[in-house]
């Protein structure tokens, strides 16, 4: 489904190549050239897409990645944009999301409540990655780098948590990644919920460095 939209509409708007890296145990290179190859399925069925995207050249050995992945276009060929866009923002909050977290100074809107197949906080991708361009991957409670200590596929591996819960928020409103984002390890964000409640940042890192000093 992700890779359909970024064939069909960009892939800016579902937090790029890396977004899906993470959600798929596929390489990059794998990921683009999927894409690239429902591209030329769009071009193939007269199907609109992004004119910029660049279409995969001749066909997958023995056509059998083309016949999976038309089964998936024609799903979503009579999907507008806005339906095809919400339903890979509710596939990347449940993977990426812990409560509070965001599974990209521009205005991103946070909060607003919409209906898939549940109820689910509106989580945008951008302002998602706006946080770890600005912070970095590293926890910024512990430090703990994934790149530095598991190497290249972890590289941009971080959660992102949201200062002030979305569910205390109730309502649409303009958050900015640089003010109410923090990139936190999966540990420290355990921590910041355990037991229902959410500790602020410096107080997880004071409990953290109190042990460590104890």
């Amino acid at each position: 489904m992700l890779c359909i939209y970024a064939a069909r509409y960009g892939i800016a708007e579902i937090g790029g190549i890396e977004t899906i890296h993470a959600l798929q145990s596929r390489s990059r290179s794998s990921i683009s050239m999927k894409i690239q190859n429902i591209a030329a399925m769009c071009d193939d069925a007269g199907i609109s897409r992004n004119p910029t995207q660049r279409r995969l050249t001749g066909r997958p050995t023995g056509e059998t990645g083309r016949r999976t992945n038309w089964a998936e276009l024609s799903q979503y060929a009579g999907v507008d944009r806005q339906s095809h866009l919400l339903e890979c923002q509710a596939i990347i909050a449940k993977a990426f999301s812990w409560p509070g977290e965001l599974t990209d100074s521009s205005t991103f809107f946070e909060g607003a409540k919409r209906r898939v197949t549940v109820n689910a906080y509106e989580r945008d991708p951008a302002a998602r990655q706006c946080c770890i361009e600005h912070y970095g991957c590293s926890c910024v409670i512990c430090r703990f780098d994934f790149l530095a200590s598991f190497g290249p596929v972890a590289e941009g591996f971080i959660q992102v948590h949201h200062l002030t819960p979305l569910s205390e928020i109730g309502a649409r409103y303009a958050v900015d990644p640089i003010t109410d984002l923090r990139p936190v390890c999966p540990n420290c964000h355990a921590i910041i919920h355990l037991g229902g409640c959410t500790r602020s940042i410096d107080e997880v890192r004071e409990m953290l460095q109190s042990r460590a000093s104890g």
